[in-house]
């Protein structure tokens, strides 16, 4: 868990520090793919919308409050996320409770990054 929230802080600082021609985003590359690394290429200037597969199931009169409740439980929570700065650098780490499959994305203006948890639900206390 930690070295999952550390790697994801690791290469939110290399991409914010790289103002070069764009290059692929690398990770670790794991013998298992499961285990919540992959090499993906940034997407430029492209925003993703959500797939409908990946969408949580909404309450309604067919599925009451408590079977979307239950599961959500068996997924992988995010328990904490925290940041710091320095004049050079920004730095996010995500906790989770699991390893989860992530896609890494690219914006441009402004250069920015964000991280696609595949899988993944909130933790009771967390907004968002």
């Amino acid at each position: 868990m930690v070295f999952v929230a550390l790697a994801l802080g690791v290469a939110v600082w290399w991409n914010i520090q790289r103002t070069a021609k764009p290059a692929t985003l690398t990770m670790s590359d794991a013998a298992d793919p499961s285990a919540g690394t992959q090499r993906i290429a940034p997407s430029e200037e492209t925003e993703q919308q959500p797939s409908a597969g990946s969408e949580l199931p909404i309450a309604s009169e067919d599925a009451p409050a408590s079977n979307i409740r239950e599961k959500l439980a068996v997924l992988p929570q995010v328990t904490g996320i925290r940041h710091w700065s320095s004049a050079t650098s920004s730095t996010v780490a995500i906790d989770l409770k699991d390893q989860v499959q992530y896609e890494a994305h690219r914006l441009s203006q402004p250069e920015r990054i964000y991280f696609d948890l595949h899988d993944t639900a909130l933790a009771p206390g967390l907004f968002g």
